[in-house]
């Protein structure tokens, strides 16, 4: 919901209008639905809603004022704000265009923005007087004061994220104002003190992202800081918390680093590292054991063992150990499916995401990427020829856009073995075009939209999907990472251009690992790399990239019958279809390879609990019998 932009009306309200104005009762009032906490009413996020919606009501010939009212202030609340780029922070809501304020309401603005009550709508008229130009230092000043008033209201260690970003933007307009001023010094105390306060007992990510903060301004005690990381990481391990424990070894890296201490840092990183072979083998200690789930950590180990100077011995043992996994996790891949309903489905997506923690809805967002299943889409083919004979019965030709003959599909009715199996097979990826095209209209983007309309992705968000993932080489980290903020961004066009190379060159290397040969040579002993159209049908691709993901990357990728999205794009064909639901599409895939450790962990622990619901029903029938 977002307001009318009140920037073409004349102004019916003066500055006296708007400090009499009761903004309390309508914020009290206002019944935010959150799941996170009640705090989550005190944001701008919450505050534009109830501005918005009470404007609404106000249709009486005495509304005209407070209506006004209610709109500016409104509009103003539904500004994103943009923490990644803190010089140019905010924008409107998913269109991402550039705000504004027409100069009156702008003055306006500025003579009353210290007698309003409210520390959150204060900081956020402050901060965008500041941006806009309209105010000076003092404007800004005050914007920092509210802020971190504001982050004291919003003060949450389970539900971090809101009073963070409020210390956040004080230190960046701190910075901005003066980097060697009282304000910056005194935000930087807030972090400080409240690191001291928490001592690591905080129960997330409290800790760690305040001492992101010191790290970002090179501020902090780096002795201090990185005890208190590996004393949060230590515990966590005990609590088998792994996630959180990986976070404070890497970040007691960082500090490691920035001290000079690269050894140090680089042993931090290892334990990083052996978090993941810890975390394998609660899975395989499970009740069922998950070897699927193991399989992934260990990727993730093993990448990091590479990376950061492991023993050769280390990352033997972590290798026999991977290889005993894969084995035992093929017993356990299922696919289940069934026929939906497109309205309801594109319903469904969007519930499954609305107002759910932004890890937890993208999390969500990247099991719908999941690959095709190669098996299901084999069986509804064979049913087609079946039903239509005579379509399968007659040779078929593909063209591309300007009619031009690009693929022939022999009949399936031929008389060789190996000319059936083309004919099935081009069908296959002709059918699975159209369901990748479904899937990304009725269900990804629907999601992605509503995700985007409750939350601002930020590159820090998605910074744990891309670091130090196994399907990933370390310097196309930030190359990954821009690629799925692109698409989170609505420009499916860069995030095209950016995937589409990287996942070519992820195979490449996970097909070099596991010891193919991935170059040519010629006569003269020149060398050029093998492309995703020779990766893909290597004889132990399948093995590699397991059946569905083998067939989703050659239909998506470089088969002509399916949607040839990496041929298109590398000979500059077909460009539109780089903004199409198959890019769409694919974006989606390389989002759920990058989540897919996360996804696997979420399968298994929803699967325990619904065992464990089924003993206890089962417990309770007996008694009554």
């Amino acid at each position: 919901m977002t307001a009318d932009n009140p920037h073409d009306s004349p102004i019916p309200f003066t500055a006296d209008d708007i400090r009499s104005f009761d903004f309390e009762t309508i914020f009290s009032d206002f019944k935010f639905d959150s799941i996170l906490s009640e705090t989550k009413t005190r944001t701008c996020f919450a505050y534009e809603r109830a501005l918005t919606d009470t404007a609404k009501k106000l249709d009486g010939p005495d509304d005209e004022k407070p209506k006004a009212i209610c709109s500016l202030f409104g509009y103003v609340c539904s500004f994103v704000l943009h923490l990644d780029t803190p010089h140019i922070p905010y924008s409107l809501r998913w269109v991402l265009n550039s705000i504004d304020i027409r100069e009156p309401y702008a003055e306006l603005l500025l003579e009353i923005v210290n007698d309003i009550s409210d520390s959150e709508l204060r900081a956020r008229i402050a901060d965008v007087l500041w941006v806009l130009r309209r105010g000076n230092y003092l404007t800004a000043r005050l914007a920092i004061d509210s802020y971190l008033a504001s982050a004291h209201v919003l003060e949450d260690p389970e539900h971090w994220v809101a009073c963070a970003e409020r210390i956040e933007r004080a230190l960046q307009l701190a910075a901005q104002i003066d980097r060697n001023g009282d304000y910056f010094r005194k935000t930087i105390r807030v972090v400080e003190v409240w690191l001291d306060k928490y001592n690591g007992n905080d129960p997330l990510f409290l800790s760690h992202k305040l001492m992101t903060m010191l790290i970002q301004y090179q501020q902090g005690d780096v002795k201090k800081y990185a005890v208190l990381s590996e004393k949060i990481a230590l515990q966590a391990e005990v609590d088998h918390h792994w996630h959180k424990a990986r976070q404070h070894w890497e970040i007691k890296a960082l500090w490691h680093f920035r001290g000079g201490d690269e050894e140090t840092a680089k042993q931090a990183r290892l334990a990083a590292a052996e978090t993941y072979v810890q975390e394998a083998a609660d899975w395989v200690k499970g009740t069922p054991p998950n070897y699927s789930a193991a399989v992934h950590d260990l990727k993730y180990a093993m990448q990091g063992l590479r990376n950061y100077g492991g023993s050769q011995q280390r990352i033997v043992a972590v290798r026999q150990l991977l290889a005993e996994y894969q084995t035992k996790s093929k017993e356990e891949l299922t696919h289940v499916s069934g026929k939906i309903n497109v309205t309801e489905f594109v319903n469904k997506a969007v519930a499954d995401v609305e107002r759910k923690p932004l890890r937890e809805a993208v999390l969500t967002l990247a099991e719908m990427g999941r690959p095709m299943p190669e098996a299901e889409i084999r069986r509804q083919v064979l049913k087609l020829k079946d039903q239509n004979a005579f379509y399968f019965f007659i040779h078929t030709e593909q063209l591309n856009a300007e009619g031009q003959t690009v693929a022939s599909r022999p009949s399936a009715y031929s008389d060789g073995a190996e000319q059936v199996e083309q004919a099935i097979q081009a069908e296959m990826y002709r059918l699975s075009a159209s369901y990748q095209g479904l899937q990304a209209f009725a269900v990804i983007f629907p999601a992605l939209k509503q995700i985007t309309l409750e939350h601002h992705i930020r590159y820090a968000d998605l910074y744990e999907f891309t670091h130090n993932n196994p399907f990933i080489p370390p310097d196309r980290e930030d190359i990954y990472l821009r690629g799925l903020y692109a698409g989170f961004s609505g420009d499916f066009l860069v995030a095209s251009h950016l995937l589409i190379p990287q996942v070519e060159n992820s195979v490449r290397v996970i097909f070099l690992h596991h010891g193919l040969i991935t170059t040519n040579q010629d006569e003269q002993g020149i060398e050029t790399k093998k492309d995703l159209g020779t990766l893909l049908y290597l004889p132990q691709s399948r093995e590699i990239l397991g059946d569905d993901l083998l067939f989703t990357l050659r239909g998506l990728l470089v088969e002509r019958f399916g949607t040839n999205l990496r041929n298109r794009f590398a000979h500059g064909l077909d460009t539109s279809l780089l903004e199409s639901a198959h890019s769409i599409y694919l974006w989606s895939l390389a989002l759920f390879l990058c989540c897919s450790h996360t996804l696997a962990m979420q399968t298994t622990q929803q699967g325990n609990n619904d065992e464990d619901n089924d003993s206890r029903e089962e417990g309770n029938q007996v008694q009554e019998q």
